[in-house]
């Protein structure tokens, strides 16, 4: 069965939030880069740009989700 657009959309904040946590953990939020992000996630650049257009929402989320 096919996976609704929600749920894919829910899977890859998921997987961007739990790399930005931890990136953010490690090397703190000004030296942490999109494109690491990205990698640790196994997204495209672009799909995190999409979801979090800076990392201000990004970094909340990560606060307030776990």
């Amino acid at each position: 069965m096919a996976r609704t657009q929600d749920e894919i959309r829910q899977t890859n904040v998921k997987k961007i939030l739990l790399a930005a946590e931890q990136l953010f953990a490690e090397k703190r939020l000004r030296r942490c880069l999109y494109g690491e992000i990205a990698q640790m996630a196994e997204l495209p650049k672009s799909n995190v740009h999409y979801y979090f257009s800076t990392k201000k929402p990004c970094t909340r989320m990560c606060y307030w989700s776990f």
